[in-house]
């Protein structure tokens, strides 16, 4: 110290002051646990002093063992009866939670099903709007929005609901005045057909709570859709690609696929114009068996390379140029090579084309690849990288120039690791003496040491491990951040590696951080003596036992016991102090010092300690009790919460089946209805084919035409007693009147013209004949 004062003045004062604090600091710790040290050891000086016999001695410590046993045993059955509560419980809670599960897959199949049926009753009402259309077409002006507006309901339905029972009305009176004789023999059937017709019709108006929303029919989209869909996924992403070909800069989302070829390998998400566009079009393109158009658009790769620049871009560049190689495109590939090599700044990327042009014996694009890559490796990853290929080629010389290249630059320890590693499996002896002689200089923090003492284990270099972790637990200071968890991490790195004597050295240094403190820094219990019985409770012990625990698997029991006693003493004086009524003892610290007294047979000390010993036994009990019995309340009313979400997804699911049993009978309903409205245009189509055949058969020609315009006058008939249509059934009437009139027209001239044709070729037989007489007249005179 004096000279230290001498040599450097009073700049040295903080720093002495310093370690003189820490020394007090230190003093008393130790005297403290000193004067418990001695406060046991007097204690235990009055109970040797009446040593009792050998023989009740095994019989006391039989005692107090079978104590403890029933201590585990009531613990065991607690823990048991409790824990078999909570699996009930808990099962109760799986049961629930699987029938909440079925339930919510079951409202999701209701809910698609409620949508399927649905779309079948909104494509249903389409049918039933085009039928109805088509029995009446002025009501096609009813289905206008101006006529939704005004009302609530489907106008088309009131529509119906008013000319429909009409129609059929008038068709009977229609059979019972004009087609008496037919009326009267199918009296029955028309009748029955009629209320059948009504039945059919009417039975929608039972359907409550179905929508008669009606969607837009969009014939004209329905068809594209239709085309669109007659082709694979693979033709749509296809069609998709090239129609957005003129939109450079359109961002296309497209659906996941895969292809054959492991080089093309699609994105889902293109840029228009860019070299990934191009690309994704090729692999779709070669997918589909059109290696041409794969081919094509990979050159279009080349004509956008400005977009190289982008480091995104380039792996699209490289596999182009690897597809147009196995697709025997020499030259396409040679003239894509110096477009893209400028833009490659990752050696990775370059040893990996490298090697396959040289695969493909494209040796001068090869040599220049790679000679590109060792020009530019500087990073230590790609250094080694360079180096890996450099070995594959038997270029070891150049390999060793590379990783010891990698070994000058890298600053980081994990990096330097890996390096060495390498070294090691490629027997760079010398690499590897410099890079563990860096990493020794290298290693700044905790973390870092740990990697490093690893890494040494690992290679079994034991000694140079033990000192690193040394040197790791003396560069942890006071003032460093979180030195307690970091002496704590080292000293658990040591129990884990056996190194003791490091992990020992780790917890001492923080107890002299720590001071008295040290007494209520707890800290998990380490699993590394051979007792069999498992630890009473589930809590942390005190620092001060820990340490004890390592000076006992050290071998040293005399420091391990004073460890012991000194953190019990420091949790009785709490209990006396607090006159008995707060007892926050560890029963776990006073485990590790029973064990041991009980090792050396100390049978008056473990006397001594039973009380509180028990004491602290029946605490733990009680707080289990305590404890699983709020659980347990947890766990109920959780349970309740769930029964209770149950039964509500019990509600939806009833809910959604009436729900969905509405929607399916409207379904039907209204199927019956469009079943009735084409059955009436049947029946009318048929009605008005029979009259028209009929008054065909009279015609002696143009029966056809007869047939046509007779047909088209029934028509306007069947329009007339839709009462709706009478302004289309008088117009329909008028045409087919006319047409009726022309071809009568047609058969009286053509009767005319054949009277006149009898006519003439009677009077020419008349006169032939009297001139025959006359000739022979005048050959008899």
């Amino acid at each position: 110290m004096k000279p230290i004062i001498n040599n450097r003045g009073r700049s040295h004062l903080p720093l002495i002051l310093f370690l003189v604090i820490i020394f007090l600091i230190s003093g008393i710790t130790i005297n403290a646990f000193s004067e418990t040290s001695k406060g046991l050891q007097s204690t235990e000086a009055i109970t040797n002093s009446t040593e009792p016999l050998a023989g009740k001695n095994d019989q006391i410590l039989k005692q107090l063992n079978n104590k403890r046993q029933q201590y585990y045993k009531k613990k065991n059955e607690l823990v048991s009866r409790h824990d078999s509560e909570i699996k009930q419980l808990k099962d109760k809670k799986t049961v629930l939670n699987k029938k909440i599960g079925d339930a919510k897959k079951e409202i999701s199949s209701l809910q698609n099903n409620l949508q399927k049926s649905q779309d079948h009753f909104l494509y249903v009402a389409r049918i039933q709007k085009v039928i109805a259309i088509g029995l009446y077409p002025l009501g096609l002006i009813f289905t206008l929005s101006i006529f939704e507006a005004l009302s609530s309901t489907d106008t088309l339905s009131l529509f119906l609901y008013i000319f429909f029972p009409l129609t059929i009305l008038n068709g009977c009176i229609y059979l019972y005045f004009r087609e008496r004789s037919l009326f009267l023999r199918k009296k029955k059937a028309i009748l029955i057909a009629a209320g059948i017709l009504l039945i059919l019709f009417f039975m929608p108006a039972f359907a409550s709570g179905a929508t008669s929303e009606q969607p837009d029919p969009l014939i004209d989209k329905l068809e594209k859709c239709e085309q669109i869909m007659s082709l694979t996924d693979l033709q749509r992403i296809i069609k998709r690609l090239e129609s957005a070909e003129s939109q450079k800069g359109k961002i296309i989302s497209l659906p996941e696929m895969t292809v054959r070829n492991p080089i093309l390998k699609p994105l889902n998400k293109v840029n228009v114009g860019t070299p990934s566009y191009y690309f994704t079009l090729a692999a779709f393109y070669f997918e589909d068996n059109r290696k041409g158009m794969a081919v094509d658009a990979i050159k279009k790769i080349y004509d956008h390379h400005s977009y190289f620049a982008d480091k995104e871009q380039i792996p699209f560049a490289t596999n182009g140029i690897k597809f147009l190689l196995e697709q025997e495109q020499i030259e396409s590939a040679s003239q894509a090579i110096p477009k893209v090599l400028p833009y490659i700044k990752d050696v990775s990327v370059l040893l990996d084309l490298a090697d396959f042009l040289e695969k493909a014996h494209m040796d001068k694009s090869a040599r220049e690849t790679l000679q590109k890559a060792i020009n530019i490796a500087s990073d230590p990853d790609e250094l080694i990288n360079l180096s890996r290929f450099l070995i594959k080629k038997d270029r070891l010389e150049d390999a060793i120039q590379s990783t010891g290249k990698a070994i000058k630059i890298t600053k980081d320890l994990s990096k330097l690791i890996e390096i060495i590693t390498f070294s090691m499996e490629n027997g760079m002896e010398d690499i590897v003496t410099a890079g563990i002689n860096k990493s020794i200089r290298l290693a700044g923090t905790p973390e870092e040491y740990f990697l490093m003492v690893d890494f040494l284990l690992k290679n079994n270099r034991l000694e140079q491990a033990a000192n690193t972790l040394s040197q790791a637990i003396d560069s942890i200071k006071k003032d460093s951040k979180g030195y307690a968890e970091q002496l704590l991490k080292l000293a658990d790195m040591a129990l884990q590696r056996k190194l003791y004597e490091q992990a020992v050295n780790a917890v001492e240094k923080l107890s002299i951080y720590l001071g008295i403190n040290a007494f209520d820094y707890n800290i998990k219990a380490p699993e590394i003596l051979p007792y069999k019985d498992p630890l009473p409770t589930n809590k942390n012990i005190a620092l001060p036992t820990y340490y004890g625990i390592l000076q006992q698997k050290s071998g040293f029991m005399d420091k391990a016991e004073i460890s012991y006693r000194n953190s019990i003493v420091h949790q009785l004086n709490g209990i006396i102090d607090g006159f008995g009524f707060d007892v926050k003892a560890n029963l776990n610290d006073f485990y590790y010092l029973w064990k041991l007294y009980a090792m050396k047979d100390s049978n008056d000390i473990l006397s001594k300690m039973d009380f509180i010993y028990s004491l602290l036994e029946n605490q733990y009990l009680t707080n289990i009790e305590t404890m699983h019995t709020s659980r347990i309340e947890e766990e109920r009313e959780i349970i309740n919460e769930l029964d209770e979400k149950y039964k509500s997804h019990l509600q939806e699911i009833k809910k959604l089946n009436q729900e969905n049993f509405k929607v399916s009978i409207a379904s039907f309903l209204h199927s019956a209805r469009s079943l009735s409205l084409l059955s009436l245009i049947i029946i009318l189509l048929i009605g008005c084919s029979i009259k028209a055949a009929q008054h065909a058969k009279k015609l002696s020609s143009y029966k056809s035409y007869g047939f046509i315009g007779k047909f088209i006058e029934c028509i306007g008939w069947v329009d007339i007693l839709k009462v709706v249509n009478i302004p289309a059934g008088i117009l329909t009437i008028f045409i087919a009147q006319a047409m009726q009139i022309f071809q009568r027209h047609e058969q009286y001239t053509e009767k005319i013209f054949n009277l006149n044709s009898i006519g003439s070729n009677f009077t020419t037989r008349t006169d032939e004949e009297s001139m025959s007489k006359k000739v022979e007249s005048k050959k008899s005179l």
